[in-house]
């Protein structure tokens, strides 16, 4: 299975971006690497799991709708608009969820009204689909929103959607590393950033996923990240399993990390080898100041 990780600032469009995207070269090189090679693969289904899209107190979010819609209203640009056919797997992930004690909100319409939110794909998604479309739109999409859940609860579910998808899909992690690299930045500085930004390149880059669940709750409050809780649903969808990485690139330009990067998952698992990752939701962790929300965002 071919696994991505994308940043997703909406500066790097160049609709959004009028020449400041230039700032962000490599990122963009990146991006769009991905996306050729994404385009070669031809997959059915692309499952992109981000951090923008309405995180639950206890759940995941996962849209089941079949006609999925996203633009870049909220940057000023409503014109800049996508749209998308929802995933036949979404529902079967939301059961399987459920099957392993882990809560999941079934985005429809009604669920939509009943927690008064929108049916959108969020930017954390579109940033990076809108690369991949440039070059490839004959898939199915699985837009999954996280939530805040227990660490064992958010790597077992990766580890449930890696075991759904097809060998032939493609899994997309979207999140953008440390946003306090620069004083200009709208974040704040905090020299804390830059060490968590090379903590979580170097486990990718290394293959030591297993530094992602270590990340201590003082450098993720210092760090101001969105990238974490993705990140380590990926380390779930790689638990155990043989791969091949790369990263492609990283970056802060504008004061915020990005970092793009391509795993091979290959050998299936062997029991010996895998972590002690627990399927149990548990009870959410208090959360930080940099992820302070009310129960959906």
């Amino acid at each position: 299975m071919h696994i991505f990780v994308a940043p997703h600032p909406p500066i790097i469009l160049p609709e959004i971006g009028r020449g400041e995207e230039q700032k962000a070269a490599a990122t963009i090189a990146g991006m769009k690497r991905i996306a050729g090679e994404i385009a070669a693969l031809k997959p059915k289904t692309i499952a992109v799991v981000t951090p923008h899209g309405h995180a639950f107190r206890d759940a995941l979010c996962v849209s089941v709708e079949r006609d999925l819609t996203g633009d870049f209203g909220q940057f000023g640009f409503p014109r800049l608009k996508f749209s998308f056919t929802g995933s036949e797997k979404a529902v079967d992930f939301c059961d399987a969820l459920e099957e392993a004690g882990i809560q999941a909100v079934a985005l429809d319409r009604a669920a939509a009204r009943q927690y008064q939110i929108s049916t959108h794909v969020d930017h954390g998604a579109l940033v990076p689909l809108s690369f991949i479309l440039n070059d490839y739109s004959d898939f199915e999409l699985l837009h999954i929103g996280m939530g805040f859940l227990t660490k064992e609860a958010t790597c077992a579910a990766g580890r449930i959607l890696a075991e759904l998808l097809d060998e032939s899909d493609v899994l997309l992690f979207s999140g953008d590393l440390s946003h306090r690299l620069l004083p200009e930045s709208g974040s704040g500085y905090d020299k804390q950033g830059a060490v968590y930004d090379a903590l979580i390149v170097n486990a990718v880059k290394n293959k030591h996923y297993g530094d992602i669940l270590e990340v201590s709750e003082d450098l993720l409050e210092h760090a101001g990240q969105c990238a974490q809780r993705p990140f380590e649903m990926m380390v779930g969808a790689l638990d155990g399993y043989e791969t091949e990485t790369e990263v492609y690139s990283y970056e802060g330009p504008y004061g915020v990390g990005y970092m793009t990067a391509h795993i091979i998952r290959g050998v299936p698992p062997r029991l010996s080898s895998r972590t002690s990752i627990g399927t149990s939701a548990g009870k959410y962790p208090k959360r930080k100041a940099w992820e302070r929300s009310p129960a959906f965002l």
